[in-house]
């Protein structure tokens, strides 16, 4: 069964669940079943990734940096969101033809050149595996949390390919590396290995700005040397229609958070920065209001800023004025994977 169907019953569950209605569930997104007895199972000599949910709470010794029994199943089965891995791209007056003017997207440059993956074809893939200008990365966005984050797919080393398990923690995606041998669970919003071998592994991010696409149009022309994903899988009318639509005017998530904390409501959007080790949280319309401003995280100095003509936040160091790595989420994934986040107060 497609995404949209699954998610979107998902999340019209979810949504009556928080409000205090009574959708208990779907019989077109039941978790996968395990086929193992209720007792522990022997670490599979195959690919962890392929294990359900359910089996993943009984292999004995596995490598976890979290508590699997909170790992989730999301709808679709593993690949089921296919990921990006050979994305193409067009002009901003092809793109101009289907995107949302007010829709939001991630804007990287890299030698001179830009490519913005617009958050419309995100939601249906959440994985980019791409190569800019000789450089790997991955472009990825969790839908259920608003975070988009790109980082270096580079593994040990080496260039790998990650996909999505079609499993979530804490609401939020679990990527994986395709790699047999060492094929583990990866944070999105963490940027890190937290089920099997690879465990502790984290990735580097490459700074990006979320920027909508209206403002990409009044800064940019086709020959600004952008260029933009349009990957369409899928027949384009998908690409019109979003399944995840009215979840972001919910309080509530579609799965409960282990942690609750109040310094913000459960769905305000965050500018995030982790710089020296320390993790700072921005409330995004606040940030813009007041920025330019300089802060101070732990114990070092930098600068809020507001791209005018692009109206996106970027965080710079307070000498040489150095692109800081910065995303954007929801509060309560944010916080979920760095509870000790600072909060930065207006």
């Amino acid at each position: 069964m497609e995404l949209g169907y699954l998610r979107s019953t998902l999340l019209t569950c979810a949504a009556f669940l928080v409000i205090g209605a009574g959708c208990v569930s779907s019989p077109s997104v039941q978790p996968r079943a395990s086929t193992d007895s209720e007792s522990d199972i022997e670490l599979p000599s195959r690919d962890i990734t392929d294990l359900s949910a359910v089996q993943l709470r009984q292999v004995k010794g596995l490598q976890s940096s979290i508590n699997v029994t909170e790992i989730r199943e999301g709808g679709p089965m593993k690949d089921g969101i296919p990921s990006i891995d050979k994305p193409i791209f067009g002009t901003l007056e092809e793109a101009d033809e289907y995107l949302d003017d007010e829709g939001l997207g991630i804007l990287i440059e890299r030698d001179g050149e830009k490519r913005y993956y617009p958050f419309q074809i995100l939601v249906w893939h959440e994985i980019v595996n791409d190569t800019f200008n000789g450089f790997p990365i991955m472009v990825t966005y969790c839908p259920l949390c608003r975070t988009g984050v790109v980082y270096e797919r580079e593994v040990n080393g080496s260039a790998v390919e990650f996909g999505v398990s079609g499993k979530l923690y804490q609401n939020n995606l679990l990527m994986y590396n395709r790699d047999p041998e060492q094929a583990s669970l990866w944070s999105q919003a963490a940027g890190k290995a937290v089920v099997g071998p690879l465990t502790g592994t984290e990735l580097k991010i490459v700074p990006s700005l979320h920027v909508k696409w209206k403002d990409i149009k009044k800064e940019f022309n086709d020959t600004s040397n952008l260029r933009i994903l349009k990957n369409m899988l899928y027949a384009p009318s998908r690409y019109l229609t979003d399944p995840y639509e009215g979840y972001d005017e919910t309080d509530g998530t579609l799965f409960p958070q282990a942690l609750d904390d109040q310094r913000l409501p459960v769905k305000e959007p965050v500018f995030t920065i982790i710089y020296q080790g320390v993790a700072k949280a921005y409330p995004i319309e606040e940030a813009k209001a007041a920025a330019p401003f300089k802060d101070t995280i732990g114990n070092a100095t930098i600068f809020i800023e507001r791209d005018e003509e692009l109206n996106a936040l970027r965080a710079v160091t307070s000498t040489g004025g150095q692109l800081l790595p910065a995303s954007e989420s929801f509060w309560f994934s944010w916080v979920a994977t760095h509870p000790d986040t600072e909060l930065w107060q207006p």
